[in-house]
């Protein structure tokens, strides 16, 4: 992650690679770093969000109608964790805000077939399953956070660099300054 922020109710930035950057936040007003910072990491995120589903979309051996609903699954956010106070920024399966609940598939009485809700279970895999004491199988997990991490994390952290200045031009247009 390019960007740690916030620490209780003092505001801690600190950006990895970006010394330009903090020089320039620790002179303005807390308010304005919390937005530059805001929009940096939110840039991050959707370039994230768009790299693992372009890993589901290229994984080999998956159904279209499995693909479909794990792109679907993908999501984010940016909020403070409520043991340690520190603002964090999560991409993944199931993450972010859930809408609705699953409904059954069709006519089916036994589930709710596969869908939004439950497709992580082929992206993070499972262990061995049982059920009434038969075996259920065990999915492999297919690793598509690991692998968009590792292909773009240096365009994420570009896209978090481009858009804090972007944020940071217009912040110090709205107080007046000069940029």
């Amino acid at each position: 992650m390019a960007i740690e922020t916030f620490q209780s109710s003092n505001f801690k930035s600190t950006t990895t690679g970006f010394e330009d950057l903090d020089s320039i936040l620790a002179e303005l007003p807390d308010k304005v770093k919390k937005r530059v910072v805001r929009s940096a990491v939110g840039a991050q995120m959707a370039v994230m969000r768009k790299a693992v589903r372009r890993e589901i979309g290229s994984t080999p051996g998956i159904s279209p109608q499995l693909k479909r609903p794990m792109k679907a699954a993908v999501g984010s956010r940016y909020k403070r964790n409520r043991r340690t106070h520190v603002k964090e920024a999560k991409v993944g399966f199931g993450v972010g805000r859930q809408k609705g609940t699953a409904k059954r598939s069709g006519k089916n009485k036994g589930g709710v077939g596969i869908n939004k809700r439950n497709a992580h279970w082929f992206a993070v895999g499972t262990k061995s399953r049982y059920e009434n004491g038969a075996y259920r199988g065990r999915i492999e997990s297919m690793d598509a956070v690991g692998r968009a991490v590792r292909n773009d994390a240096e365009i994420s952290v570009g896209a978090a660099r481009a858009k804090a200045y972007a944020r940071l031009e217009l912040e110090l247009v709205k107080l007046g300054a000069t940029p």
